[in-house]
């Protein structure tokens, strides 16, 4: 980028992709704000008025401004951590996407644990659930409800003890 005060040029599916990442809750606080500091800029407004729009630094703005001129969508993502390797491979990526597509409720621990015996390495529960989050999957609560007719007698006997354990067992009968 030449001077300072100059401002991007976006394409259009350039600034409706930004536009996708700033509202998407599947990326990341500071991808989704580095998204709109390009778009900010793009759209003519100066880079203190973003800092203060943003309540990033100026120099920050400048930098992210930076990256997105030399990597392009890539700059807006930060690189993995260089001291800790990934723990899931691309192997292990798409066992987990074999598992979350079947027709049943996986918990993290669970895919940790199917990792596990396949693969025989250890993966914590919150790298799991920080990739599968990254997968665009995310967890709701899960219920539990008849699949069927519940069958009235079975009903009423299993009534009949929750009614015994509320009140107690009687005494001296």
């Amino acid at each position: 980028m030449a001077g300072k005060s100059q401002h991007l040029t976006l394409s259009n599916e350039e600034n409706e992709q930004l536009r996708r990442f700033e509202q998407s809750e599947h990326f990341r606080p500071k991808v989704r704000l580095r998204a709109q500091v390009v778009r900010l800029n793009a759209a003519g407004w100066s880079r203190r008025r973003i800092a203060q729009h943003t309540g990033r630094t100026y120099g920050t703005v400048c930098q992210d401004l930076k990256r997105w001129h030399e990597r392009g969508v890539d700059g807006l993502t930060d690189a993995p951590a260089t001291n800790q390797p990934e723990k899931l491979t691309r192997e292990m990526r798409e066992l987990v996407l074999d598992k979350l597509q079947e027709d049943r409720t996986w918990t993290c621990r669970q895919l940790v644990e199917a990792v596990e015996h396949k693969f025989k390495v250890s993966v914590s529960a919150e790298a799991m659930r920080k990739r599968v989050r990254e997968l665009g999957y995310c967890w709701k609560r899960t219920r539990y409800v008849p699949c069927k007719e519940i069958n009235p007698e079975v009903e009423r006997e299993h009534r009949a003890s929750l009614e015994t354990l509320k009140r107690g067992p009687k005494m001296g009968v």
